[in-house]
């Protein structure tokens, strides 16, 4: 009927009008907040770029950073809200790493323990005397000297007498990373004098190998076993190997 109809066109209009209105209510509301949400995404977009720089520049230092690679206090800053997310691991005081470095085949020991001398399962692998695949990163200190590893850091230290921390070490690179490592002939000792923690057929393996290479210095050896006092156990392997 003509009633209905116009009450249904009064409906409609009402309905028009009120969304109408409301439109105009969230446009003034999206006006009055446009600003700030523009200064957000401003916001993020500056703190993305940031964030890349930073990441580009540890990627640069081998996925390592420490305090005095910042060149200011909101790089500092940026850093420290990182490792809180997540992002990156302090590996300690002043030290940060990425993820990816502490994958790595090979860690900067050197920025991590300042001072150590890789050592063990891990010069053995260097010089190739033995098969092993090294468990973890083996990393001698001196033996009053604390040093906090992380729990996600594969590191093992050893703690060393002070002499024995010069004794037959030298400088050598490993994958891309200038470190203090045990030389050839200190490493057989060490193999010697650890010879019961790491199983006697180790042992006999990195001895055995060590008799086989053309540059190996016996005289050298010597003179390491005897200062470090396990002389006598290489002496009986060497006469039975060397007959």
């Amino acid at each position: 009927s003509i009633s209905n109809f116009t009450h249904l066109k009064l409906y409609i209009r009402y309905v028009l009008s009120d969304i109408c209105h409301k439109s105009t209510e969230y446009y003034k509301i999206i006006r009055r907040f446009l600003p700030l949400f523009g200064f957000y995404l401003y916001f993020c977009t500056i703190k993305s770029i940031d964030m890349n720089r930073i990441s580009q520049k540890i990627e640069a230092l081998g996925g390592i950073i420490s305090t005095a690679d910042m060149v200011s206090e909101a790089e500092y800053k940026r850093i420290h809200r990182a490792t809180q997310r997540g992002e990156l691991t302090k590996l300690r005081s002043g030290v940060y790493a990425s993820p990816e470095a502490l994958f790595d085949t090979m860690l900067d020991i050197e920025r991590i323990v300042p001072g150590g001398v890789v050592c063990l399962y891990n010069a053995w692998s260097h010089y190739q005397l033995t098969t092993t695949v090294p468990p973890y990163f083996c990393v001698a200190i001196e033996r009053k000297r604390k040093v906090v590893i992380p729990p996600t850091l594969p590191i093992t230290l050893y703690y060393w007498k002070e002499e024995n921390l010069s004794l037959g070490v030298t400088e050598d690179i490993l994958s891309g990373h200038t470190v203090r490592i045990t030389n050839l002939e200190r490493s057989v000792c060490d193999a010697v004098k650890y010879r019961n923690k790491i199983g006697l057929d180790v042992y006999a393996e990195i001895v055995r190998t060590y008799l086989r290479k053309e540059g190996r210095n016996l005289s050298l050896l010597t003179e390491y076993a005897k200062r470090l006092r396990v002389w006598s156990t290489l002496k009986n392997y060497l006469e039975i190997a060397l007959e």
